[in-house]
């Protein structure tokens, strides 16, 4: 089941004998550039939802009445509706939640310290907005507040995030994987060794290009069954994530199915010459430190034919200093991991640009654009 099947067939999804006043109509992000509409059951869509990001939350000692300060990646604040509603559960619950068009409209500054005086337990959000303030904070120490834990979800969380949040707030992060169309999926408990499946919730298979499950320890397709949506049932459904199963039991105890890591979208995989499609993720993994060692803080992967990649910097206002030694460096670790006949290029630019309402990209591919990987 695809979002394009759901989009082309979507009333004959929905279910008849489920009542029209108990369901809810919901939008995905549209962080694949994709927005899609689907209906849930008003009982998932809300208490059983709250109920799984409740069970995560409480794994990191964030319990209702916690105070938590939130930063949405969202670059434009929600209805009004949505807002007074929103507002006013999580005033109960004492959480400040901060958009990202507030760092634009009133600065960095005016943001951390909004943040700072709520003097939060715990920080909430994705990893960019997380990542803005703690880069800030680097800077200006005075205005880092003291909390216990960072709980990052909705993005990509690489080694590099982790180990600043780690250095800025003195805490650990614990990272969640999570769809609008599932909620919450899998969490990260305080052993990091993997992410536990919220199984009472929802059934994860890893699968190949032909739906076949795939062993543990080897990337594939996430496909995920919802057992609460009777509005729509949405069955062995394709999130167009890659991720690896794990057969392991958590230090921890708890009994739950393990992914081993995520890897990212499908969309963010890379098409070499001789080794087949390969994560970008593992790029990051292994070579980010030749940029973050030269002081380059955006930088991205962008795949605009099969076989070859090109490497997006934004440097410093100074500019980057041997650019062909870096390249060179580039090539030649970026070709352990993609074999030496793929073409690796260096380009600067003057921003790496996000899209308004979408997520962070590490590996941008025009190749499905484009219409073809063949020839590989």
């Amino acid at each position: 089941l695809t979002k394009r099947i759901i989009r082309d067939n979507g009333n004959d999804i929905l279910c008849n004998a489920y009542p029209p006043k108990d369901r809810v109509r919901c939008t995905t992000s549209g962080s694949t550039l994709e927005p899609m509409a689907f209906y849930d059951t008003k009982e998932n869509h809300v208490s059983i939802s709250f109920g799984a990001r409740q069970r995560v939350r409480s794994a990191h000692g964030v319990g209702l009445g916690t105070k938590c300060v939130f930063l949405s990646i969202r670059y434009q604040p929600d209805s009004i509706g949505t807002r007074i509603s929103r507002g006013t559960i999580e005033g109960l619950n004492r959480t400040l939640r901060l958009y990202s068009s507030l760092i634009f409209r009133d600065g960095i500054s005016k943001y951390a310290e909004k943040a700072y005086k709520f003097r939060p337990e715990v920080i909430l959000g994705s990893p960019s907005p997380v990542g803005v303030l703690a880069r800030y904070l680097q800077h200006n120490p005075g205005l880092t507040p003291r909390v216990h834990a960072v709980l990052v979800g909705g993005e990509q969380l690489t080694l590099q995030d982790r180990e600043l949040f780690r250095n800025v707030f003195n805490c650990e992060t614990y990272d969640s994987y999570g769809a609008e169309e599932q909620h919450t999926i899998a969490f990260q408990c305080r052993e990091h060794d993997g992410y536990h499946i919220v199984a009472e919730n929802t059934v994860v298979e890893i699968v190949d290009d032909a739906n076949r499950l795939l062993p543990p320890g080897q990337p594939g397709r996430v496909l995920i069954t919802n057992l609460h949506n009777y509005a729509m049932p949405l069955i062995r459904y394709d999130l167009g994530d890659i991720a690896v199963a794990s057969d392991a039991q958590c230090r921890c105890g708890r009994g739950l199915p393990m992914l081993s890591s995520l890897l990212g979208r499908e969309g963010e995989m890379i098409y070499t010459r001789s080794r087949g499609k390969i994560p970008g993720l593992y790029l990051w993994y292994e070579c980010v430190k030749l940029l973050a060692d030269r002081g380059i803080e955006q930088y991205q992967i962008v795949q605009e034919e099969a076989g070859e990649i090109v490497v997006e910097i934004s440097a410093a206002k100074e500019g980057l200093r041997d650019p062909s030694s870096l390249e060179r460096s580039l090539k030649n670790e970026f070709g352990k991991i993609l074999g030496e006949d793929t073409g690796i290029l260096l380009r600067q630019v003057e921003k790496i640009v996000i899209p308004e309402y979408a997520k962070r990209k590490f590996v941008v591919s025009l190749l499905k654009e484009k219409g073809s990987v063949s020839g590989l």
